[in-house]
């Protein structure tokens, strides 16, 4: 038991990671553009300086799936910690 809940913590350690990491980038916060550096927001698809496409942040619009990773990363290091007697 000790060894697959090390291997569940250590498989959901990346998730657990870029949610702390993601924690102030919600949704209308501000960001800047990759092209020309102008402050936007980040639900915002153009950038209106000088209208170049940016990329989608899957991240900043599904927070949840960040969440339920790092939470199993949290429960399987709790039941790893547990089960070494």
């Amino acid at each position: 038991m000790s060894l697959i809940s090390l291997v569940f913590f250590l498989l959901f350690m990346p998730a657990l990671a870029l949610s702390v990491l993601n924690l102030g980038s919600g949704s209308g916060s501000r960001e800047d553009c990759p092209n020309c550096r102008e402050r936007i927001t980040n639900d915002t698809e153009h950038c209106p300086k000088c209208g170049k496409y940016r990329p989608f942040d899957g991240l900043v619009e599904n927070p949840w799936l960040l969440a339920l990773g790092a939470l199993a990363c949290l429960l399987s290091f709790v039941a790893w910690v547990y089960s070494q007697d």
